[in-house]
């Protein structure tokens, strides 16, 4: 089966859609979530996950179509800048 390009678009809004709820959860502290082994030790610190997140954003800006989840980073805006972080990896509020 061939997929439209409309359909393709549809298909990436849901799994931009699925990515960010999967963070939601993450950050929700009564639900957590259990990464996968090679993800693990990043899910640690909010610097890691903020990465995941950035790095999810950026594949998904080459998925088709011009809706994006604004749960994630955004990447794709020409003024994005990465926030601060501390040596321990947690949000740095004083850059």
């Amino acid at each position: 089966m061939k997929l439209s390009n409309e359909e393709k678009a549809a298909l990436a809004v849901e799994v931009m859609c699925a990515v960010d709820t999967m963070f939601e959860r993450y950050e929700t502290a009564d639900i957590g979530i259990d990464w996968p082994e090679e993800l693990a030790h990043l899910g640690k610190t909010a610097e890691g996950v903020y990465a995941m997140k950035e790095l999810a954003a950026k594949w998904m800006t080459r998925l088709p179509g011009k809706k994006w989840v604004y749960g994630l980073p955004n990447v794709w805006d020409p003024d994005y800048k990465a926030p601060a972080f501390d040596h321990n990896g947690e949000y740095n509020e004083y850059p």
